[in-house]
């Protein structure tokens, strides 16, 4: 069944073209669509999406943040925060709002469509820009970990997160648009990289260093 999308943004050109996008997967069926100023919470009373797209900065008529407003009226679809600039308040004030996911406007599509997928299911996703701004300044034990981050691609590191939520390889696939054999292939690469043997060790590894929002 397809995941029920609203996509809301400040600027209704901007809501439009990611509204296009999304509708080209199969497993996506957008139903809604409008400008923030434009937005009513009845829309989502109404169309009931699974998950609900918003620019960080979308407010609405009145000048409330609209991930906020949703917040504050307990309803109980899931929301992905994009936002054209990233900083540790933004991702901690959307995080507390509820927002299942935060990305960066320069995100991978592939990112925007892992954090729908995931939020739809209620779990967190957290592009890797988000992820560095949140411990940027922590130290060691972090700073091994981060040296050994450096030594896996942007789409091992997607996957290794992915797979330390509990994601099969076939999901895991699916998410990121890629075949399950090449997703097996990226596990072995990421435990060869990693020195680790078990799934639960890439779970326990991205956990301990903050990889993945539990």
């Amino acid at each position: 069944m397809p995941i029920r999308v609203f996509v809301a943004y400040n600027q209704k050109v901007i809501a439009e073209g990611v509204a296009a996008m999304l509708r080209t997967n199969s497993d996506i069926d957008v139903v809604g669509v409008c400008d923030s100023h434009n937005f009513d919470l009845s829309q989502l009373e109404t169309l009931m999406p699974d998950v609900t797209v918003i620019g960080s900065s979308a407010v609405d008529k009145d000048g409330n943040g609209l991930y906020a407003l949703i917040a504050s009226h307990a309803l109980t679809n899931h929301f992905v925060v994009i936002s054209s600039g990233i900083s540790r308040l933004s991702i901690s004030d959307a995080l507390k709002a509820g927002a299942k996911a935060h990305i960066s406007m320069n995100s991978e599509v592939t990112d925007l469509m892992a954090a729908i997928r995931l939020a739809a299911v209620g779990s967190c996703y957290l592009c890797e820009k988000s992820m560095h701004e949140l411990t940027r300044d922590v130290e060691a034990p972090m700073s091994q970990a981060i040296a050994v981050r450096r030594e896996l691609g942007h789409r091992e590191t997607q996957v290794l997160r992915l797979v330390a939520v509990g994601r099969s390889s076939k999901e895991i696939a699916r998410n990121l648009d890629i075949s399950p054999s090449t997703v097996e292939v990226h596990r072995r690469n990421i435990m060869r990289k990693l020195g680790l043997h078990k799934v639960a060790d890439l779970t326990r590894f991205a956990i301990r260093h903050q990889m993945v929002v539990v």
